[in-house]
C-alpha cells in the first residue's frame, strides 16, 4: 500500500483494461484519485476496440493472420468485454493464450 501523495498517476499500455469488471475499474481509479494532490493529474493511455469493423452479428475480428502466429479478439459487445486469442505454433504444437480485458465506449448517439 502507498502512502504518499503524487501530482502525477498514470494507467500505461491498457492497465484499465485488465481491470476485468467495472467494479474493479472503478475500484482502481478511485485508488489513483486517493493518492493524488489537490491539482494532481490522472493520465490513462488505453487502445479503443474498433467495434464498427466487427461486422453485425459477429463476435470475433482476426487481428493477426498468417501461418503462424494467429490472433483474433472476440467481443462480449453488451458486456464491454473480450477476450484476446493468441495462437502460436513451434516445436510442433500449437500454444494458445487467451487474455481477459473490459473496455469502456459510450453508446453511439442515434
Amino acid at each position: 500500500m502507498v502512502g504518499a501523495t503524487f501530482s502525477l498517476a498514470y494507467f500505461v499500455f491498457d492497465t484499465s483494461l485488465n481491470l476485468t469488471t467495472q467494479e474493479k475499474q472503478v475500484a482502481g481509479f478511485a485508488d489513483v484519485a486517493r493518492h493524488l494532490e489537490p491539482s494532481g493529474r490522472f493520465v490513462i493511455e488505453v487502445g479503443v476496440p474498433d467495434l464498427r469493423r466487427l461486422p453485425p452479428g459477429e463476435s470475433a475480428r482476426p487481428f493477426h493472420v498468417s501461418p503462424t502466429p494467429l490472433g483474433f479478439d472476440e467481443y462480449d459487445v453488451a458486456g464491454q468485454g473480450l477476450v484476446s486469442h493468441h495462437q502460436v505454433f513451434t516445436d510442433g504444437r500449437w500454444r494458445v493464450t487467451s487474455i481477459p480485458f473490459r473496455y469502456v465506449c459510450r453508446p453511439s448517439s442515434t
